[in-house]
């Protein structure tokens, strides 16, 4: 004889009480997310210019711009927004250390957490490279307000990304799991 446990694939419980914890998490990804603009703006733009503040030490060469090439500014935009997410999951943001009970549900929440910050991440960086490239060919020459600007849209761009892959992941997940749990205990592969 099987106990309740096993009837669910998915191992979420059929009550759907988590449904609440759920909220709760979606909610703080999105203030999470308003607030990671902010700071990854701010970062990235303090991070410009810390190589020649701090002397232009080989300590924090390979994570802040050591000349004005694109590639040396991707750093911009990856380091801050990484500092950002590990903060954001030692925080409880993506399940690590919140209070949930269901050790499939805190993995799935780490693992939407960070598989949108790597699709934001690789994007943004790609938005970079494209609208510098694609913008300055066009144009035929640089402007230092046309870069900036590129660079606050790739910040846009990546936390906007990480957000909806984040969501979706989350969504799609979630449809399976009120799919699985209907199925009966047979279907269930231990």
């Amino acid at each position: 004889m099987m106990s309740s446990s096993n009837l669910c694939i998915c191992r979420i419980p059929a009550d759907w009480s988590f449904m609440n914890t759920v909220t709760q998490k979606l909610t703080r990804l999105k203030i999470f997310t308003a607030v990671s603009f902010i700071l990854t703006a701010a970062l990235g733009t303090a991070c410009h210019f810390a190589f020649d503040f701090f002397g232009q030490s080989r300590l924090i060469a390979p994570f802040v711009p050591v000349n004005e090439s694109t590639w040396e500014h991707l750093k911009l935009l990856f380091f801050p927004f990484l500092l950002l997410l590990v903060i954001g999951c030692f925080a409880g943001i993506a399940g690590g250390n919140a209070p949930i009970s269901n050790r499939s549900l805190k993995k799935m929440f780490l693992s939407c957490y960070w598989e949108g910050a790597a699709f934001g991440e690789l994007c943004g960086m790609a938005a970079v490279v494209v609208l510098f490239y694609g913008i300055n060919g066009i144009l035929g020459f640089n402007l230092d307000w046309v870069n900036i600007a590129i660079y606050f849209i790739a910040v846009l761009y990546d936390i906007f990304l990480f957000n909806f892959v984040c969501w979706n992941l989350v969504s799609i997940l979630f449809s399976k799991a009120s799919i699985n749990i209907c199925l009966p205990s047979s279907f269930n592969k231990q």
